[in-house]
Parts: C-alpha cells; structure tokens; sequence
C-alpha cells in the first residue's frame, strides 16, 4: 500500500503519526539485529585461540567443564603466540599455563614459569624464578611480569634488572613499552655503564636510541667527578649528556651551578644555561653568568649575559674580595710548550717572548714601548687571555694601598713656613743660583709633610741603581726568574669591563692578563681608584708574580695622569706621558713619572691647605705613604715654585687633560655582581654511596 492509499483512511495528522510509529518500529528491528552481531565480534576478540596440542582433555572443575592442554601446547591472542609444556583452558579466553612459558609479540620475547592469562583484560601474568623479556637489545631479568598482549606493554614489579651488554639498569618497579621500545623505571632506580653510574627515583631507558632519562632528583658519578640534577639524559650513541632543573656539577676543582647544562663528551664541549655559578677553589674565584661556553684541550670557557667574578683571598683570618664584569668574561688554561721541551732550559725562557726579547733600542720601555705604539687596540684573538689567576691580576690593576715608607734623610734642610724668607722665594733663589751648586744642578727634591716643607740635596742612597737611571729599564728587566709553570692561565674582559674592591676600582673597555709573562693589560680610556685618589692613562699593564699573588710593577702609558681630591675645590696632581709604579707587598711605593712631568701639589698646615706647589721637570720620583705623597725628586733641571694660598695663580690649578671621573667609580660590589653565592656541596655530595645494586645482585644469585 503506498502512501496516497493510506491518505485515504486517515487525516494527515493522523498519517504523520503513523509514518513516524513505523519508522521507529524499524530502527528498533535493526538494533536487535546488529546488536548480536557486535556482542559476537567483542566475543571473538576475547577468545583465545588453540593453534596446537598433543593432548586435549575436557574436565569437570567445580561444576564447570574446563579443557586440559597436554604438550606443545601453542595459544593466539591479539597476535601474540604463547608456547607452554600444559594449560587448563577455563573457557574461550582464560587460561593458566605451565612449564617453560614462552610469549612471542612482535620482536618481544617473554619467558617464564606459570602465566595466567585473561582475554578480557589481555593481561598475561608470568611468573617464574627468573622472568626474562628479550627485545632486539636488551633483557630485563625479574620475577614478576604483567605483559598486555593488546598494547604490548609490560609491568614488572619488586624488582627487575637490566642489562644490554653496556648498561646495568635496575628499580622496584617499572614498565616496558615493547611499540617503542621503551623501559620506564620507578623507585630506587640505580645505572652503571664504563662512562657513569647514577641513582635516581625515576627514569627511562630506550633501546632503540640508547638514551637514558632520569626524571626525579638524581646523583650522578663519572670518572671525572660528581654531579646532581631533577631531570636529565645521556644519549650514549653520541655521548651527550644534559642535566637541568637545579644541575649541579662537581670536579676536583670546580663546582657549577645552572638551570641547564649540555655536554658533548666527543667534541669536548659545555653549554650552561641560566643562574651560573661556578666555584674554582683552587684559583679561589667564583664566575656567575646567564650563558657560558666550554671546550676541553684546551681548556677555554666564555661567560656572557651579566657575567662577574669574584676573587677572594683569606690572609691573617681577613677575607677579602675583589669583584670584576664585563659584557663578557674569556677564560683559558693550555699546557705550557716549554714545560713540556725535552731539553732543560734556561730559567730565564719561563718568561714570555713578549717581555723577554731585546729591549727596543727606539723606546725606553723596550717591548712595552712596542704595545705602546703599536698596540693601541685590544686583541681579538686567544693570543692573550687569562684564567682564574685574575685575583692577582686585577688586583694588581687596581693600584692598592699606598703604604710604602721611606724616612727622609737625616741632612735634610728644613725651612719652616713661618721663616723670614717665604717659600715662594726660596726655590727661585736656589734655582738662579744653580749654576753654584753642583748638587742641585740636575736635581731636586720637596719632601711634603703636614706642616713643614724640605728642600733636598739629591740623595744616591736612597734610590736604587735602578731607579736612579734616566731611562727606565722595561718590564722584563725586574722579573726575577722563576721556575717553568705547565700551564698557561689567561682571561679576557671583553667590553665596559668593570672592577670592584673595597679599597680599590677600576673601570676600562676591556681588559686582558696571562700568566705566561704575568702581564696585565687595561685598553679603552682605562681608570682607577685607590681611596681618593684617581689615575689614567691610554693603556695600563700590570706586572705581577703569579705564585706569590703578588704586584710587581705597573706602567701607565701614554698621557699618564694621577688626581687626588684633597679638600674642597683642591686637587692634587701629577703628569707625565708615562708613569711607572713600583710595588712592595702590593703596596705602590715609588712611582717614576716620564716624559713632560708636571705636578701640582697642595700642602696642609694643621689639616688645612696652606700653600700651593707647582712644578715642571723631564722625569720626577714620587715616593709614597698611606696614600699621601711623601716627597717627590724633580730630575733633570726642575722648575718650581711654591706659592701660599692666597698668591695661588687659579689659572694654573687645572692641568691641561684634567677630567674628574668619579661618577664612573663604582661605589659598592654591588654594581659588579648582585648574585650571592652558593655554598659548597662538595662535603654534602661525598657523604652519598655509589650504586650497589641489591636487586642485580639477588637475581643473580639466583640458579
């Protein structure tokens, strides 16, 4: 009957109604009829399957009929073949089976003793004395194995061990993803390969692509020291490691510190990232940076992203630290080749080639006048460096107390401020009558005191015969010689380079030491501070003994000038083309100003300025104490003039060149480094124990 003839019959809404009751009525036919049809494919999906038997027996087991399965017993379930001597079937998809289990899935191969399996859940249970799980790589040994034949995942549990010819990993607890062939470990997790051991409460292990992950807080030991991290892991197939979330790395020197490190064993190289810290013990420094990047042979690391150091020294019970930055910080340590020369040397070859060659016949300064002249830039290359001996150095850069004392002698004039002849005159009378006086035809000298002033006769005994000579020798001449060191120790400072101790500042474009000739060098309109005084120059070297972390000699070159603040609108100073210091006990003691000098000095009365000193020779000997210029010997026929206060020329109280930059000074460490140290974990990391592994070595044991 087709629609038209049921319209006969009833109303269209009536016909409505009855289109939608019979349409319904179909939907239900249909569902009862796919319904079975699904039930019986989720069925045959539970269902295992007999592929063989010698013998199959039907069993009566608490009123149900169970089959019995006798020799070469083979079963199927989700692609997974399961070999066993005997099983009791209990219905179509579970079973128990006995004797020499075999499970085969893929290239996974379990093997065992009893296996109870359930086709519902696709969990086969293997147990046994030793349970093994074989991939293409590795075997994991243990006695208790739950394998899911569907997502071919297993889990073992109270302990399992494993081992691929070149790991040892063991933990309580894990899993096996067989698809990506994959082990993931979890509590009391312990690994040894010939590279590392680690113990951790987590981690993973991938056979296919040999890399180790540890996921939890772990301690790790290699064979050149001991480091920890909250997540990491070594690739072995490339021998790269990485360590973050609070990594920590230990070697017999170092400790470091950063959110993240990279190592590349092969290639020799380091990569941290974030919050560096790293402590050198034995040069006493401790580096901070936001990046840093090392290289092994030789040895050479870069800081950069506000990177600092601090060098610190302990003498007499006192600490005392020193603070440097600078947008970035070079560090590299290299054998010394003539440490290594099989012929015996002269002592005097521990010295570097660049002070040590022949002093140039066209400068006073020899090889200094060479990188005076011809060395106006900084160098690039890794040529100079220097390392963690940057305490010494820099520390010699920045001029240190001036603490020298030299008593004046015992025949010298003393002409008092109050007497009948004024000081203003005096040196000019003395200065036309020259031409009488022998000894002072070439040479003066004003001895500064708080209330008197001195004219000297020059005195041979009081300098020596070095530095009584007009040209001054160079630096190489007043190293003494020293044993060969089998390293070389060098640092860069590259760019707005910045320097911090309580009684000492410095600031230049960039800075570079090394300890292979000891020499510092300041480049980029170079500057420091010591108390309250300031001095520049073009360029500053630094001499200094390495060992004994001691200055030896600082040369200011070209357009030396020294300014001290003495009071109010009074400033002290002394200029020259080059100035020469001398240090004792790191203490500047003699300063030898070359070339044009110029000086102009005020002198106290009672702690208040009373006369004005002005004063012009070729070269002058300044002898220092406490930061207070003692007196100074004007060489080579010496114009002075000393006038009170109120007759000083205000025209001639500047120097030309004289620029005041104390704004630049730093005034706390603070404006160097605002990191705080970390403690040492070096006592803390020796009190943990290396992996023993109990659970290798009980399974083991088994027979």
């Amino acid at each position: 009957m087709n629609h038209n003839g049921l319209q006969r019959y009833f109303s269209p809404n009536h016909f409505r109604l009855l289109r939608a009751v019979l349409y319904g009525a179909l939907a239900v036919v249909a569902l009862f009829i796919v319904f079975p049809l699904s039930a019986q494919d989720t069925e045959s999906k539970k269902k295992v399957d007999i592929i063989s038997a010698d013998v199959i027996r039907s069993l009566d087991y608490n009123g149900k009929t169970i089959n019995r399965l006798i020799g070469n017993v083979q079963l199927m379930h989700n692609g997974a073949l399961m070999y066993c001597d005997s099983a009791y079937l209990f219905s179509s998809s579970e079973f128990e089976a006995y004797s020499r289990i075999v499970i085969v899935k893929d290239a996974t191969y379990l093997y065992g003793d009893l296996l109870e399996y359930d086709g519902n859940t696709n969990i086969a249970k293997v147990r046994g004395k030793i349970v093994r799980l074989f991939d293409s790589t590795a075997t994991l040994r243990t006695q208790h194995l739950d394998f899911n034949t569907k997502e071919n995942i297993g889990h073992f549990f109270n302990g399992g061990t494993i081992d691929n010819n070149s790991n040892i990993l063991e933990s309580l607890n894990g899993h096996y993803y067989s698809n990506d062939k994959l082990f993931v470990f979890a509590d009391s997790v312990e690994l040894h390969n010939e590279t590392y051991d680690i113990k951790s409460n987590s981690g993973t292990y991938n056979t296919r692509t040999d890399v180790v992950t540890f996921t939890s807080y772990s301690n790790i030991w290699h064979k050149d020291g001991f480091l920890s991290c909250d997540y990491g892991w070594y690739d072995k197939a490339r021998d790269y490691f990485h360590f973050s979330k609070n990594a920590y790395v230990q070697s017999k020197e170092q400790e470091i510190w950063a959110d993240s490190i990279f190592y590349d064993r092969l290639a020799g190289k380091s990569d941290l990232y974030g919050n560096i810290q790293i402590l050198d013990t034995v040069q006493q420094a401790i580096a901070f940076g936001g990046e840093g990047h090392s290289f092994d042979n030789p040895r050479r690391a870069t800081l950069t992203k506000n990177p600092s150091v601090a060098y610190y020294t302990y003498e007499d019970g006192k600490a005392d630290t020193l603070f440097i930055r600078a947008d970035t910080l070079k560090f590299i340590t290299a054998q010394n080749p003539a440490f290594y020369k099989k012929d015996t040397i002269a002592t005097n070859d521990s010295i570097a080639p660049i002070i040590a060659e022949k002093k140039d016949s066209t400068s006073r300064f020899g090889t200094l006048g060479k990188l005076r002249r011809g060395n106006e830039n900084f160098p690039t290359d890794d040529s100079l460096a220097i390392a963690n001996d940057s305490l010494a150095v820099v520390d010699s850069t920045l001029i240190s107390e001036l603490s020298g004392i030299i008593s004046p002698p015992n025949d010298t004039i003393i002409i008092s401020a109050n007497d009948t002849i004024t000081i203003q005159e005096e040196i000019p009378i003395l200065q036309k009558e020259e031409e009488n006086i022998s000894e002072l035809a070439d040479s003066a000298t004003i001895i500064a005191t708080a209330d008197t002033i001195s004219i000297q006769e020059e005195t041979p005994s009081l300098i020596s015969k070095e530095e009584n000579n007009n040209e001054l020798a160079p630096i190489a001449d007043t190293v003494a010689t020293a044993a060969i060191d089998s390293t070389i120790r060098q640092v860069f400072a590259f760019f707005n380079a910045r320097a911090y101790r309580q009684d000492v500042q410095a600031a230049c474009d960039s800075f570079a030491y090394s300890s292979l000739d000891s020499l510092g060098r300041m480049f980029g309109k170079p500057i420091m501070w010591n108390n309250n005084q300031q001095i520049t120059a073009n360029q500053i070297h630094f001499l200094s003994d390495a060992d004994k972390k001691k200055m030896i000699r600082a040369d200011f070159l070209e357009s030396a000038f020294i300014i001290s603040h003495e009071q109010d609108t009074f400033y002290n100073q002394i200029k020259g083309r080059d100035m020469i210091g001398h240090f004792r006990d790191n203490d500047l003691h003699l300063l030898d100003v070359v070339g044009g000098a110029q000086t102009v000095y005020y002198l106290q009365e009672d702690s208040v300025v009373a006369n004005g000193n002005i004063a012009e020779s070729t070269t002058m000997k300044i002898i220092l104490n406490k930061q207070k210029i003692q007196y100074i010997k004007y060489i080579t026929k010496p114009d002075i003039v000393v006038y009170p206060l109120d007759q000083f020329p205000q025209e001639k109280a500047i120097l030309k060149g004289f620029e005041w930059r104390d704004s630049e000074r730093p005034k706390s460490r603070w404006e160097i480094c605002t990191e705080t140290a970390r403690p040492s974990q070096r006592q803390e990391s020796q009190a943990f124990t290396k992996p023993t592994f109990p659970i290798t070595e009980r399974i083991n044991a088994i027979k």
